[in-house]
């Protein structure tokens, strides 16, 4: 069974395959956005602009300037 964060991988791929850099994706933690941007890279096999990645605490922080 494939983990979460391969699925939401593969899920962004299907979905937003043509506008990935216009998505914002909040993730628990640091450490997760480094594999989410590691599942993305093995998705979609080619160069692309990433999506905004946050961990919560550094998008509370961005929102509330």
């Amino acid at each position: 069974m494939p983990a979460f964060l391969e699925r939401v991988s593969q899920y962004i791929y299907t979905h937003y395959k043509d506008n990935l850099s216009e998505l914002c994706i909040v993730l628990p933690n640091r450490r997760a956005q480094l594999f989410l941007k590691n599942h993305l890279s093995i998705v979609y096999g080619k160069p692309v602009w990433a999506p905004k990645i946050f961990s919560i605490e550094d998008f509370i922080a961005d929102l509330s300037g």
